[in-house]
């Protein structure tokens, strides 16, 4: 589904709020219906240009006119995200994703709303507090019975229903009373409480007080329920010790990611100690936020721990137990019984699983990257694809593009193939003739995202037709793919014989495109497009490209050399090199230049009329990553 950038007005539901936090980050929330969603910082300043009165090309110039970044992927994921928490208005942006199996049982199933002034849910704390009241004076505890595997039933409600009371109260406490009472399912419990919700909209520390309130509310219920029933502690306890896990949307995993301040932590958490955790140990060098993970894994083992413990201590023998009743046993209390046993039996192995499957991963992590799939070559002789149908190579001269296809190799990749790893020495150039190949990014926690799509036409690995070192994504087949492989070796062959001035002056514009910030985001075929219309243009130190002031005809991409902004009074306020660019606020608002720009050291800056410009950022903004993704990720899938 496309949406046309001069069209589209997104906005949020007219009922939701949006609160931008301290950390930079940001929260939605519905009190209509009880949605919420919470967002990264740079999601954040993007959601709050989209009042309904922008339209997607109007939120894009602001966003650069004040961050001087056009970031389109974090754009499409986050209209995405919108639509899926159902705070979106109108059509839906796209299908709604599915979620991670545990990322359900974490979150609530709400069967019914209903608003309440914020006296009842004060009287309904209340209430809840003298039940506690009278909990401490609880009668002997009694032998294991069936009467329990009713009561632990009961207990995961208890716990799930005072969890959100206590958070509904440290919420009102903290000026956010809630609205609405709530009837819902969590991990197939039902609970009836407060809308807490509202919990997104709050800074780090008031939002992380209301989780602490929830942790509390859990850690009171299995203390009072301890001193009443076995039945009942069992199943708070149950409750408790699964709203502790850290790496899960849990109350613990959305406190930790709160005090990171880091909206996906769990993500980054996962991956670190399945992919990284095992190599960081005999490493002293860090990378930004690794603390966080750090802390993040210490909790995450020692849950592990706390399970692997209660696992052949109380689930072992309880189960034993229940099975030993059960023979004793008649009727209804037999099979509840048995039930009971068959379900820790099938609950117990997973904790351990999960520990074993952990361990695993980080072992096999260790394993060298995994060697790039070669493809079969054509036989010799075989009829090439025309190289015209590649917008890249459309506008060549017949000759060059002739010479490119003696010099090239079509080499054939079946289904899940490994064309590029992140990594390796980048050491040849591909165009994609017919199939489509996924591009993946993995991050310094070991975390990978897939961050474009490519097609026919498409193009990658320019930069390592110009020596620009390792590969920094790795690119898979999403089916059979059909490219046209051009080594480094080959390309010098071609450039000695014939100069080949056009074709290396196309790749090294496009290489330079693709790390731009602002260019890089647009589609291949614009890409390609772009690179026929820019100008390079030699400057020497001291020359001044743009004045503050002048009209703005041209915007111009680094290719080489530092460049420094002058602000009014002549200072520098900012130093541009090689993948920066400069001079299209001019052009998107129609206003004189802002600054003025002036050489620093000898360079290449490539130009771009107005015309060409506007055009570029005036097409249609498709809705699929391929079409959505940002330079950085489009240069290193090139590399």
């Amino acid at each position: 589904m496309g949406v046309s950038l001069d069209e589209a007005k997104p906005a949020l539901s007219p009922t939701a709020k949006f609160q931008r936090r301290s950390d930079g980050s940001g929260g939605v929330y519905d009190p209509s219906t009880g949605a919420s969603l919470e967002v990264a910082p740079d999601q954040a300043s993007l959601l709050a240009l989209l009042d309904g009165q922008r339209t997607l090309a109007a939120v894009m110039e602001a966003h650069y006119a004040a961050y001087r970044s056009m970031p389109l992927a974090a754009l499409d994921d986050l209209l995405t995200k919108l639509s899926d928490a159902g705070v979106l208005a109108g059509a839906a942006h796209r299908a709604a994703r599915p979620k991670a199996f545990i990322a359900r049982l974490a979150a609530p199933r709400i069967l019914l709303r209903a608003p309440i002034p914020v006296l009842g849910a004060i009287a309904g704390l209340l209430s809840l507090v003298t039940l506690f009241l009278f909990a401490l004076a609880p009668p002997p505890l009694e032998p294991l019975s069936t009467r329990d595997v009713l009561l632990a039933l009961a207990g995961a409600v208890l716990a799930h229903t005072a969890r959100r009371w206590f958070q509904g109260a440290a919420l009102f406490a903290m000026g956010a009373p809630v609205s609405h009472l709530e009837l819902g399912l969590t991990s197939g419990f039902p609970h009836l409480g407060p809308d807490v919700g509202a919990s997104v909209l709050l800074n780090r520390g008031p939002r992380a007080g209301s989780l602490v309130a929830g942790l509390l509310g859990l850690g009171a219920t299995f203390l009072l329920a301890s001193l009443y029933s076995r039945g009942l502690a069992f199943g708070a306890g149950v409750v408790l010790v699964a709203e502790l896990c850290p790496f899960a949307p849990t109350l613990t995993g959305k406190l930790l990611a709160t005090l990171a301040g880091k909206v996906d932590l769990q993500e980054h958490a996962r991956a670190y100690i399945d992919r990284r955790l095992l190599r960081r140990v005999a490493s002293s060098q860090t990378f930004d936020g690794e603390t966080s993970l750090v802390w993040t894994t210490l909790f995450s083992l020692g849950w592990l721990g706390l399970v692997v413990r209660l696992v052949f201590t109380k689930g072992a023998v309880t189960t034993l137990r229940l099975l030993a009743l059960s023979v004793d046993e008649e009727g209804a209390s037999k099979l509840i019984l048995q039930a009971g046993a068959v379900v820790l039996a099938l609950l117990l192995p997973l904790s351990l699983i999960a520990l074993a499957a952990a361990v695993v991963r980080a072992f096999l992590a260790l394993r060298p990257p995994k060697a790039t799939d070669a493809g079969v070559a054509t036989p010799t002789g075989t009829a090439k694809t025309d190289l015209a149908t590649i917008p890249l190579f459309a506008r060549l001269p017949d000759t060059e593009r002739q010479a490119l296809a003696a010099v090239g190799e079509e080499r054939h990749f079946h289904k899940a193939a490994t064309l590029v790893a992140q990594g390796a020495t980048g050491d040849r150039f591909f165009a994609i003739l017919s199939g489509h190949v996924s591009v993946h990014v993995e991050a310094d926690s070991g975390l990978s995202r897939e961050v474009a799509r490519l097609g026919p036409g498409d193009c990658f690995g320019e930069a390592a037709l110009l020596g620009e070192g390792k590969r920094t994504a790795t690119v898979k087949a999403e089916d059979d793919v059909t490219v046209l492989s051009l080594g480094t070796d080959a390309f010098a062959r071609l450039a000695g014989q014939l100069g080949a001035a056009q074709l290396s002056g196309v790749i090294r514009t496009s290489a330079a495109l693709k790390k731009s910030a602002f260019f890089g985001a647009l589609p291949a075929e614009r890409l390609s497009s772009l690179a026929f219309h820019l100008a390079p243009r030699p400057v020497t130190p001291g020359e001044v490209l743009i004045e503050l002031g002048q009209k703005g005809e041209a915007c111009f991409l680094v290719s080489e050399g530092k460049f420094e902004v002058l602000g009014d009074e002549g200072k520098t306020v900012a130093t541009l090199g090689p993948g920066d660019h400069f001079g299209e606020v001019a052009l998107l608002r129609d206003v004189p230049r802002t600054a003025t720009v002036r050489a620093v050291e000898p360079g290449v800056v490539l130009s771009l009329s107005r015309e060409e410009f506007l055009s570029a950022v005036t097409r249609d903004l498709g809705l699929s990553r391929r079409l959505e993704a940002l330079a950085a990720q489009r240069v290193e899938a090139a590399r």
